[in-house]
Order: structure tokens, then sequence, then C-alpha cells
């Protein structure tokens, strides 16, 4: 089993990351953060003040969206063409859906990320990264904010995402277990949209406990914690926790599916 998830790990990277989804995804999740820019004002300030003004917008919701394009219709695409059979007749369904999974995880954190860094790299050269007037004016209760007094903003920006990345990817893992469920493309891509409602306008305002608050633990602002790598851990092991729950689910339902079939 060991060499098979390896070799058709190898094949899944080459599915998800060399194909035009993924720069897609990329160019994407940069165009989002200027139309989120322009939608919510285009105010004319730093990079850093730029990105954390944007972070928590409503509009950034369409970057879980395109996050999400490089691998999320991999299930969708192998019951569609028939592949389903020929794979499961080399692999076991353990061995399949833990490759689909972890490389559509780790696909959906870099197309995101890199997308946000995108936006910050093109935002950076019209304007500065930090200045003293950013490091003023932000609060002083914000995660990692020593990294933006120290002046080390790109660390910062990168640590701001990860998280963000993360939730992301949980979304995607997501619209693949529905796409098990329901043969329908637009569904599936709704499906981060409605995820992302229920939990910030429904959910967040009855979890009072902010530990136990997607909208919180995946901030990248907020913090939990008195020691900020401890915030950032525990956002790391939630997502774990929560890949592993979808995951199980996913291979009890591609059993049933296929037994059926």
């Amino acid at each position: 089993m060991k060499i098979n998830l390896i070799n058709t790990i190898k094949v899944d990277i080459k599915r998800a990351f060399l194909t035009w989804k993924f720069p897609l995804s990329i160019i994407l999740g940069a165009l989002v953060c200027y139309f989120t820019l322009l939608f919510c004002g285009n105010i004319n300030s730093d990079t850093v003040h730029t990105f954390l003004y944007l972070h928590d917008r409503s509009q950034s919701f369409l970057a879980y969206i395109v996050g999400i394009i490089p691998y999320v219709m991999c299930f969708y695409d192998d019951f569609s063409y028939g592949n389903i059979k020929n794979v499961l007749g080399r692999i076991d369904i353990y061995t399949y859906t833990i490759s689909k999974t972890v490389v559509a995880i780790f696909s959906t954190i870099f197309a995101f990320g890199l997308g946000k860094l995108l936006f910050v790299f093109l935002h950076s050269l019209s304007h500065p990264l930090g200045t003293e007037e950013t490091i003023n004016m932000i609060a002083t209760n914000m995660l990692f904010i020593n990294f933006i007094k120290d002046e080390q903003y790109l660390l910062y920006l990168v640590l701001t995402v990860l998280p963000k990345a993360l939730y992301c990817a949980v979304l995607c893992q997501m619209a693949m277990l529905v796409s098990v469920l329901i043969h329908n493309r637009a569904i599936i891509f709704t499906v981060p949209i409605a995820i992302y409602y229920v939990l910030n306008f429904y959910i967040n305002d009855v979890v009072e406990i902010e530990n136990f608050n997607f909208v919180h633990i995946f901030s990248g602002t907020a913090v939990l914690f008195q020691n900020d790598w401890f915030t950032l851990c525990y956002a790391l092991v939630v997502a774990l926790i929560t890949h592993y729950i979808i995951y199980q689910l996913t291979v009890w339902i591609l059993k049933g599916k296929i037994c059926r079939g």
C-alpha cells in the first residue's frame, strides 16, 4: 500500500499542479483582492495596512471559491469519465481517497496563499510594504503583531495568510465530499459560499467560545492564547482533525456508492 500510495500521490500532484487550473486559481485570488479593494473604497495606503483592511471583508469569500479550483473536482471527474472503476481495480479505496485528499488540501493551500501573496507583491510595486504609521495604528492584540513592529512584514503576511489557507482547504474537502453525493458542478462550487455564510453569520453568533469558533480559529489575526505560535498550532490541529473526519465520511460514502454502482 505504501508504494501504491506514493505513486498515486505523484500522479495526483501532476494532475493538480501541472495544469492551467493551478495558475488560474492564483491569478483569480489576486484579482479577488483587487475587486474587494475597489468595492470597499480603494484605500490608498501601504501594503500591510491594505492587506489587513481586506482580510476579513465579506467580499473575500470569493477567494475561497477560486482557492479550491485546482483539484476540488477530482472525485467528480473520476465518476464522470468512468475512471473510478479502473483506478480502484489497481489500488484500494483508502489509498485512492488519501491521495486525492492530501493533494487537494495542499494544492488549495498553495493556490490560496500564493494568490494573496501575488496581490501583496503587485500592490507593493506602487506602495511601500509597511510604514511607521501602520505600526502605530494597528491594534496591539493582533496575532504576530511583533513581526510588524520589527518590520518583518513578509513573514507576518505569510503567517497571517496560512490560517485562512487552512480554512480554505477545509472548505475544499467539504466540497469534495458533496461532489460524491451530488453530481452537479454548480452545487459543488456553492459549498464554500454556503459554509462561509453559515459560519460567519449564524454559527459565529451562537458559538460564544472563541476556541471552538472556526471564524476565530482560522482568522489569522485573532489571538486565542497568550502564545501566538500556540494559536497557529491550534489552528493546524483543528484543521487536521476536521480533515480526518471529512476523510472518514468520504471513504464511507464512496464505499456505499461503489457498492450500489
